[in-house]
Order: structure tokens, then C-alpha cells, then sequence
């Protein structure tokens, strides 16, 4: 692995397509693009500094969303970053759900949204990185669109700090 390498992994093939067609030729000499489930990835422990999920979790089963998580924090090295932009917390006042034809709608296109709404996306992280052992630290986190989504920031530390 070089510093510079950009892995990119997907179920889809389509998403991997789409992602290549963006990037310019000296971008895609860097990326490194493997159709990959996420609850088995194909990489040794602690092989990435910083990690990325965008919009994964609200869309697995609970337990596939725990092997996932499981999976990236055993391939994450210490002093690494997790970024996880993702739906916030259940937004109970959000116009979106206080207008029930809304709410049914987005349950019914999103089905695993509501299971993930009613989760605490932090204690999982913080379960799966003490299997690891390794610590789990928010470092900062934004909402947006009154809270409806938001992305975290974490640091990953064994727990002696290295």
C-alpha cells in the first residue's frame, strides 16, 4: 500500500463504475476499486489510516450492519479516522416525520432505516473497537438539515494511546 492509494469498495459494480467516471486519469491511477462485501473485507488488520462510510449503515440488516462495523474498525489502525456521514438520531420533530404519509414513504424506500434510527450508532462503534482493542473517540461531528443527517468524525486508539 502506498500513502497516496485510494481504495475504494463496494457491493455494486455500478458504484465503482460511476465513482471511476468522476475522477480524472491521475486520480484513477490511484484508486484501487474492489467489488467487496463490507461485512467480510479482504484486508489485513489495521490496514487503512482513514476510512469512509457514506450512506451504508441505515442501509444493512442489524447484523450485517454489526459485522460491518466490526470489519472496520479491525482494518483501521490505531491514531486512524473513521468518517461516517449517515442519518442523525430518530428526528422525532422533523417535519419529515411529524407528517406521517412522509414518514411511511421513507420507511418503506429506506426499510432498515427505522431499526438504525433506533440504534446508538456510538455504543456500537465503541463495542466493536474494544473486540479490537482499540478506543473510540469522537473528535467532531456536524448535523445538517435540522439534524435529519449528520457526519461524525472518530479517532481510533489502542488503548494505550499509540
Amino acid at each position: 500500500m502506498k500513502d497516496d492509494d485510494l481504495y475504494l469498495m463496494d457491493v455494486a459494480d455500478v458504484q465503482l463504475d460511476a465513482t471511476r467516471q468522476k475522477l480524472n486519469d491521475k486520480e484513477k491511477s490511484r484508486l484501487l476499486a474492489a467489488r467487496m462485501n463490507a461485512k467480510h473485507l479482504a484486508y489485513c488488520d489495521d490496514a487503512f489510516s482513514t476510512i469512509l462510510m457514506f450512506f451504508l449503515l441505515h442501509e444493512l440488516p442489524a447484523d450485517a450492519r454489526e459485522h460491518t462495523l466490526n470489519e472496520t474498525l479491525r482494518v483501521l489502525q490505531p491514531g486512524g479516522r473513521l468518517v461516517i456521514t449517515e442519518y442523525g438520531q430518530y428526528p422525532r420533530q422533523h417535519f419529515l416525520c411529524r407528517f406521517w404519509p412522509t414518514r411511511i414513504l421513507l420507511l418503506r424506500l429506506e426499510p432498515f432505516l427505522g431499526d438504525f434510527w433506533h440504534r446508538n450508532l456510538f455504543a456500537m462503534l465503541r463495542r466493536h473497537a474494544k473486540t479490537h482493542n482499540k478506543t473510540l473517540k469522537l473528535v467532531d461531528e456536524f448535523h445538517c438539515f435540522s439534524n435529519f443527517y449528520r457526519v461524525c468524525v472518530f479517532e481510533v486508539n489502542s488503548p494505550d494511546g499509540e
